[in-house]
Formats: C-alpha cells, structure tokens, sequence
C-alpha cells in the first residue's frame, strides 16, 4: 500500500485535536512513531493495543491491516477487518483493505464482495473502481463490468486502456483516448490508440495482444486472460498470447497454468528465450528443480541482454542451484562479458556459496569501485569478509553499511548469523527480528527465519 494513503490515515486524528475531541490513544501515537522508526511489529502491537482502548476506532484498525498487507499476511489482514466491519459499520475504508487482501489472496468473489459494497457507499472512489473492475474481469462478469467502466471516475491512462479493452471501439472510448493526456504514457496511448483502430479490422489478433502488452504493463492482469483466450480461440498457432497469458496467470500463482502456456510457446517458437526463463521460475514456484536447473545450463547466456541474465542468476541464487549458477558466470566469464553491478552482486553471491572467497572480494570491491556509500553492497562486502574468516573485517562493512543506510535488512540478517557464529544468541535474536521487521516478506525474511529455527 502506497506511502500517502498511509499519510492519509495519520492525518485523521489531526482534526480531533482541533475540535476539542477527547485526547487520542497513547497506543497510536507511539504505533505511529515506531512505525515512522520502521519498527513495523511494535507499531502492529501499539496499533492493535488502540483497538483493544476504542474498538471502533477506524483508524486503529487501518494502521494494523496496512502493516499486515506489507507482510503479506493475507489471512491476519482478514480476520482483523471482518472484526474491524463489524465494530465500525461497515466503513468503506475498512471495506477496501479486506478486498485488497482477498484479491492478493486470489480469492476474487470475496473480494468483489466488499469492492462492490465501497463502490455502491462511495462512486467517487478510484480505488474502488478498479478493485471492482478487477474483480468482475477475474470472475467472469462481462455484463456488470461494461457498466462499471462507463462509470470511468478519471482520465488516468490506465483507466483509459481499461475502457478501451472492455467497450472495444466504441465511441466513448476512442474519444476518451484523443483526451487524455499522455505525459509519461505516450507510448502505451500509442499503442492502446492502435489496438482502437483495429480491434474489428482484418489485424484484429493483433491489436487485442498489443492492447494485452499495455495492460501487463499497467499491472491488470486479470483482464489480460479473457482477451488472450478471444485470440487463441481464434488462432491457437499464434505464440504471443499464450505468453501473456502465462505471464498473467504466473501473477495469479497459477502455476501449473501458466507452465503450460510457456511450454506452448516454446512449442510454437522454441527461440522465444523470455517464455524459457518464465518456464524455469513456474518450475522452481512448484518445487520443482532438475528440469529447470538443466534448461538453465543449456541456455545461451552470452547472448543475453544484462536483464535476461540478471533475472537467471536472480532465479538459481533464490532457489540455491547455485552449482547451475557457478557454470553460468562460468560461461560468462570466458566469453569475456561485462557485468553491471548487479551482475557483480549475484557473482559475489555464488562465490561466497562455492567457497571461493578471494573472486567474492574481488566483486566486491569492483561494486564498492563504483557505489562506495550503498548500504546492500557494503553489506554483503562484510558477509563475503565474515564467511572467509575475517570477522573483524566484516564488522567494519556492516558498520559503514549502517552509517549508509541503517534500514538496510541484509545488514541485520548478516550480523545476527555473525553473532550466532559467535554464540550471541540473544543478540542474534534480536538482529534476526529486526531484519524480518524491516524486510517485509522477502528473501530475507526467509533466511532469517531459518537461521532463528537454529536458536
């Protein structure tokens, strides 16, 4: 959830400070602080101590589920806003964070539930809007969704391409194209104008796959399934569309869906290299290893662009095939190709996991070269110094990476295996925690989790 909605909620409680209202919670002003301080599981527990003091406190409420949402605990956002309805009448506010955590949930007929109840209390609400439009698009509810969209509440460009899908050519949506002003959307206009003109014309196919290219990248994926399934139901031989449909049901976590779409690519296309790498991470999401580890040896890496080869070594680091991933900066390093900084991290990366501790600083300092003062790279400076045996060395990075950027969650992670190594395990507590707190849900939460399993 976005930083100013969050600034919205905070200013509530300025407004009853100048009215003469009774004092707010002590709770939220010190949930708030921490909160401020990124310490998101004390400002989780100031928050639900203020529900606790004014059980139909919306704002209370608002705070705990926008902190849950950035954990990605979906089911904690439910249960603590079916509550929060409950005690507040059914405040739309409260409304939209219960059908945001059901849609991220993918559960899209609860979710529709509540965005349709927002939506009815209040047709200004964009975020109502889309959700809605989100919804109906997911569950298959053309009819409803029509309606819906001729309600467009503003000319944002997004909002446009979503007219433009739903009501095909019609004339509100062609003219609201020639309106809006495109500004740092120029090219997807462009192309959604395109996909306009020829949506019942002789290029029909491809307009509907241009205008599915404009609306993954505007992030409404559930619109882009129906409008591939129309394009490959009428030329089942066309490989773009299975691949933004795996693409859009890959966001949806389904799985199994999408590696089938991305090996019908490679079926119609065997050199479509994106459908391959997309292939691999909805094998590595199943649990799957092998299959995926051997398509990646037998990749031409080389011939890569920086993004393909950073979004392969991204994959095999997160999946630890890192024997696969020391072959590929194998290759790459005797074709002689130049690596960014972030190749140079994930190189660091699979050094420090073969052992090969000398080529981990060489990376290094090639990264601190170029960013001497970015707190990630300091970071794992100090790790490859910790994990060859110098610990002192790596004390030093961790507290030029702090000096840097004290909010840095692979700084916390590192130290506290550090303090583990050096049977801290208080401290090793601690620094674990804070580096869950401020990761959110991420790759360092998972290995933080696992080193606490060890305490």
């Amino acid at each position: 959830m976005k930083k100013t909605f969050l600034a919205a909620l905070l200013c509530i409680v300025l407004v009853s400070a100048c009215t003469g209202a009774p004092a707010e919670s002590q709770y939220l002003v010190e949930g708030r602080e921490a909160f401020t301080n990124q310490e998101y599981s004390l400002a989780l527990q100031q928050f639900k101590l203020a529900i606790e003091e004014h059980p139909d406190s919306v704002e209370a409420y608002s705070l705990a589920a926008d902190i849950l949402l950035r954990k990605h605990d979906y089911e904690g956002t439910i249960q603590l806003l079916q509550e929060g309805l409950q005690r507040t009448g059914n405040d739309v506010t409260l409304r939209l964070l219960i059908a945001e955590a059901f849609r991220n949930k993918g559960e899209y007929e609860s979710a529709l539930e509540h965005y349709r109840a927002a939506w009815e209390a209040d047709k200004s609400s964009v975020r109502a809007w889309e959700g809605l439009v989100r919804s109906l698009a997911a569950t298959g509810r053309t009819d409803e969704l029509k309606e819906v969209v001729r309600t467009l509440p503003d000319n944002a460009p997004a909002h446009i391409m979503v007219q433009v899908y739903v009501l095909r050519g019609e004339e509100n949506a062609a003219a609201a194209l020639d309106a809006v002003d495109a500004g740092e959307y120029e090219n997807l206009v462009t192309l959604m104008k395109e996909s306009v003109q020829g949506l019942d014309g002789e290029q029909s196919n491809l307009a509907k796959t241009r205008l599915a290219y404009v609306m993954l990248q505007t992030g409404y994926h559930e619109l882009v399934i129906p409008l591939m399934e129309e394009v490959i139901a009428d030329n089942a031989f066309y490989e773009t569309p299975y691949l933004y449909r795996g693409i859009a049901l890959l966001e949806r976590n389904n799985l199994t869906g999408a590696e089938a779409d991305f090996r019908k690519v490679l079926e119609l296309e065997p050199s479509t290299r994106d459908a391959r790498l997309l292939l691999i991470r909805s094998l590595f999401e199943q649990g799957v290893t092998e299959e995926p580890m051997g398509i990646a040896a037998g990749m031409p890496v080389e011939q890569f662009t920086p993004e393909q080869r950073e979004f392969l070594l991204d994959l095999l680091i997160r999946y630890e095939a890192y024997e696969t991933a020391q072959g590929i900066l194998d290759k790459l390093t005797a074709a002689s190709v130049e690596f960014d900084n972030e190749m140079r991290l994930a190189a660091l990366r699979i050094s420090i996991e073969a052992g090969k501790f000398d080529a981990a600083d060489q990376y290094a300092a090639a990264l601190l070269d170029t960013e001497e003062s970015d707190a990630r790279y300091l970071a794992w400076a100090g790790y490859a110094k910790f994990k060859g045996g110098d610990k002192n060395a790596a004390v030093e990075q961790f507290t030029l990476a702090k000096a840097a950027d004290r909010t840095n969650p692979w700084i916390y992670l590192f130290e506290g295996e550090l303090a583990i190594s050096n049977e801290d395990y208080g401290a090793a507590q601690e620094l674990l925690d804070r580096a869950i707190d401020l990761d959110l849900g991420g790759e360092v939460t998972e290995r933080a989790k696992q080193l606490r399993s060890q305490l």
